[in-house]
């Protein structure tokens, strides 16, 4: 009797053994699938990661840190990073704003012409809508031919409520949305290091952009 117990015991644990390595192979066939699978796939941000955005060289003072993604003026979605790589000047505006965000693009185009003497490559302007249910691509589409804003130089990004009030936060923009489907909003301009750190911002509607002008002349002759 206990010799028939101790061979049902054995075969039970062989069974249980025999399952589980199995068990281990199967996963691990899943694995070599999934990164065969992963690896088939192209990243089609994967250059642009590595070249423009400098993901190694993020501090803990980043804002690339976030992890929403963005749509840009060409409908396509990726991580904030994806202005990096080159200095920005960044604002938090909405295209159908009627007072405040016109002047902040006029500031912005003050802030352009300060800095003629660099290009896009090196240079860029980013725009990110607290509005994104109206500020569509195509909305942006209009609202880029209308004000003369170049592709190569301007980007236009939107996001998901929470994530646009993250951002918000990180860049010290305060924003409200009215009842009449208006904003209440800071009215501040932010330099960008090529790794997404903040440098230096202009706080108020037409105050002096100098001390912006030349912080980010001294930040691009670094690069």
């Amino acid at each position: 009797m206990k010799t028939h117990t101790l061979i049902t015991t054995i075969s039970v644990l062989s069974l249980s053994l025999s399952g589980a390595v199995l068990s281990y192979a199967d996963d691990e066939q899943k694995e070599k699938e999934v990164a065969a699978c992963c690896e088939a796939v192209p990243d089609e941000h994967k250059n642009h990661g590595a070249e423009m955005a400098g993901l190694a060289t993020h501090t803990s003072h980043s804002i690339f840190n976030v992890e929403s993604t963005w749509e840009n003026q060409n409908g396509q979605r990726a991580p904030l990073s994806q202005i990096g790589g080159r200095t920005q000047i960044v604002a938090m505006v909405y295209t159908t704003c009627k007072y405040a965000c016109p002047r902040i693009l006029a500031d912005l185009k003050t802030i352009k012409s300060g800095l003629s003497d660099f290009g896009p490559k090196d240079l860029g302007f980013t725009l990110i809508t607290f509005d994104p249910k109206r500020d569509t691509v195509d909305a942006y589409t209009a609202y880029a031919k209308k004000n003369d804003l170049d592709a190569d130089t301007w980007t236009f990004l939107r996001g998901e409520p929470g994530d646009i009030l993250e951002l918000a936060n990180l860049l010290g923009v305060k924003y409200k949305k009215l009842p009449d489907g208006e904003f209440s909003h800071s009215n501040l301009i932010t330099l960008l290091k090529p790794n997404g750190e903040i440098a230096d911002q202009l706080n108020g509607l037409g105050a002096n952009p100098a001390e912006l002008i030349d912080a980010a002349k001294g930040q691009l002759h670094q690069h």
